[in-house]
């Protein structure tokens, strides 16, 4: 007994051995060597979008900022002391990159630019407005499949550039204001990302003459199709809440009367006239007449649905646009009681089921 208690007394502890330790170092030092290449990565297109005249944000100040600690949606990550003595590339991504030029600035952000841009994995919104930005460097950008929002007013970017964004599977605004992209870039794109929202100059042309189309409908009207929709809907809405129902109907009579032959105006009449079958719910315009209410409902309803009837005979297919949860199919709304929608959907089933044989 006593001699089997000097024998386990004497058993040798485990000691890692030498071959293990070195493993354990060798991983340290892959990981800190990775760690340091990526915050370099980082600290060398923070300083290119800089010498561009651009400025960057990092996630601390992006996401829930706090004063004292380094956080990013309620994610800490390190005490502010540390941050401002190391860097904040140590410490925090670049979410947010503005390569606008400043006033009297003669640097101008180009492809090259983007290229160090690409760099920031987690870059979430980038703006090109006003740069030399062209078609080529469309490519780095689609590398930045966290990026939901993108602003591109450059008069080098067209159509050809777009096409290079289709990988953006997570992008949800798109500004094309200032650009020289057409509709079919547009439509092309919206087709392979049917959740983006796109803004164009006529989107900026809305706000711009809203004010003066309240109060003058025949003012509204002469405005290209594609403008007037959005205004007519957003006057309608004006006079429910003034209490002014003949405006209302005759705001609604404008926007069913209008007329184009072009896809994207078409959609934009299918999305406005939409939106008025909601406008006409009696809990939004209570004091509408019920003979009147019944009457536009019908109109805005067959008018919505001849918009779309048109768009699909000329080639709208973007099935997935109107009938899933974009924001665009948000707007189209009780369009689909309409027994015609179900049958124009049909219609473009079967036709991207031919292009697929």
């Amino acid at each position: 007994m006593a001699t089997t208690e000097r024998a386990e007394r004497r058993r040798p502890r485990f000691r890692p051995s030498v071959f293990v330790l070195m493993v354990v170092v060798a991983l340290v030092a892959v990981l800190l060597g990775w760690y340091v290449n990526a915050v370099r990565s980082q600290q060398a297109a923070v300083a290119a979008i800089k010498e561009a005249g651009g400025s960057v944000s990092y996630d601390w100040d992006w996401g829930n900022y706090d004063p004292n600690i380094v956080s990013y949606q309620g994610k800490w990550r390190a005490p502010k002391w540390l941050a401002s003595r190391i860097g904040p590339d140590y410490v925090a991504n670049v979410v947010h990159v503005n390569l606008v030029p400043g006033r009297g600035n003669k640097k101008k952000a180009d492809d090259l630019t983007l290229e160090f841009v690409a760099r920031l994995t987690h870059v979430e919104s980038l703006w090109l407005n006003g740069t030399s930005v062209t078609d080529a460097g469309m490519v780095h950008v689609n590398g930045l499949t966290r990026l939901n929002n993108l602003t591109i007013g450059c008069l080098g970017v067209t159509d050809a550039g777009l096409a290079r964004l289709k990988g953006l599977a997570n992008l949800k605004t798109l500004d094309l204001d200032g650009s020289k992209v057409t509709d079919a870039g547009v439509l092309a794109l919206e087709e392979a990302l049917p959740r983006v929202q796109v803004l164009r100059e006529d989107d900026v042309a809305v706000s711009r003459n809203s004010k003066r189309a309240t109060n003058d409908s025949s003012f509204a009207t002469s405005l290209p199709v594609r403008v007037a929709a959005p205004i007519l809907r957003n006057r309608a809405k004006t006079m429910v809440t003034r209490g002014d129902m003949p405006e209302l109907v005759a705001s609604i009579d404008a926007l069913c009367s209008l007329e184009s032959d072009n896809v994207v105006d078409l959609i934009k009449l299918v999305q406005a006239r939409g939106e008025c079958l909601a406008i006409l719910e009696p809990s939004f315009s209570p004091k509408l007449s019920a003979s009147e209410r019944q009457a536009l409902l019908k109109r805005c309803e067959d008018r919505g649905i001849d918009a779309l009837t048109l768009a699909v005979d000329k080639g709208y297919n973007n099935i997935r646009r109107l009938d899933g949860d974009s924001w665009e199919s948000l707007m189209v709304g009780n369009l689909r009681k309409h027994p015609g929608y179900a049958r124009l959907i049909q219609i473009m089933k079967s036709r991207r089921k031919g292009a697929n044989k």
